[in-house]
């Protein structure tokens, strides 16, 4: 599949980043909308490239551990959201169960607009 690196929130209209960089396996590039395009196939290189465009938000200040108790459920916007699995202690919690719901699972994410120069 070939998503692109900026979506459009369907409901906001609002650009946001959203990219896995250790599924990603090449960038195609374009500097401009009706520029050449390149590719980048090195993996290491595309990991890299991605990596450094999240690493700015990984911040204390960005992160959130939800404060869970026995019986609770978390719900995120899957989207809109970078999430991460954390350490889950084995002893004294009992088994971690955790279910995958896609409820836009059909729906690929929406190409925003090209920027305009001078726009945000």
């Amino acid at each position: 599949m070939r998503y692109p690196l900026v979506w459009a929130n369907p409901y906001t209209s609002e650009k946001i980043l959203q990219v896995h960089h250790l599924v990603a396996a090449k960038l195609f590039i374009k500097e401009s909308a009706d520029g050449p395009e390149t590719v980048l196939d090195d993996l290491k290189d595309v990991r890299d490239k991605l990596y450094d465009l999240q690493r700015p938000f990984l911040e204390p200040a960005n992160i959130l551990v939800a404060p869970v108790e026995e019986g609770d459920i978390l719900v995120w916007f899957n989207r809109g959201l970078r999430h991460s699995a954390i350490e889950y202690p084995s002893i004294g919690y009992g088994p971690r169960v955790a279910h995958q719901v896609h409820l836009a699972a059909s729906d690929s994410p929406a190409e925003p607009e090209p920027i305009q120069q001078g726009s945000k």
